[in-house]
């Protein structure tokens, strides 16, 4: 889900580690090259988003801290007609899915159990993650044939979380 520029950059990092001993690249190295890169990714989201970045940055602390930290994997739902409600909480989610923070796997899903509602699935970035090889965690590949009872069981967020995480940096 990464853009050209950074597959490229991940591959420059990740040949860089390479040595005499070893002549493979895994996906922890991957994983840690991103988490690396993440300085770099912070960066433009500060040049790209001058006004917008303080709020932008707490909401990708909040969704990491929920999704990653405590929910333990990497994909998440939003309930469609509650974002499509809420133009300041859609305004900063697609700027950080243009930022490259989080990625739309899904833009018309269910949830598991169903609730009757669409959902659109989201995949926290590998930069957030805290290590390339995190413990007890469940990570959900992109794929939404293969996946798609995985990813309809990710944790639901509410549009009124973000916007309480959006309210505490305004205080």
């Amino acid at each position: 889900m990464e853009s050209p520029r950074d597959l490229l950059v991940l591959f420059i990092k990740c040949c860089a580690t390479l040595s005499n001993d070893s002549n493979r690249i895994s996906v922890p190295n991957v994983r840690e090259a991103a988490i690396e890169n993440y300085s770099n990714k912070k960066n433009a989201l500060e040049k790209d988003s001058l006004e917008e970045s303080n709020i932008l940055e707490t909401v990708m602390t909040y969704l990491k801290e929920f999704v990653f930290t405590q929910k333990r994997t990497n994909v998440f739902l939003i309930d469609n007609v509650n974002f499509d409600q809420n133009d300041s909480v859609k305004s900063i989610i697609k700027e950080l899915i243009d930022l490259r923070f989080i990625h739309v796997i899904d833009s018309n899903t269910s949830a598991a159990p169903s609730d009757g509602r669409r959902y659109s699935a989201y995949l926290l970035d590998v930069s957030l993650y805290t290590n390339g090889r995190p413990r007890e965690f469940k990570e959900i590949e992109p794929d939404v044939k293969k996946n798609r009872d995985e990813i309809r069981s990710a944790p639901r967020i509410k549009v009124e979380n973000i916007n309480s995480a959006i309210s505490k940096y305004s205080q």
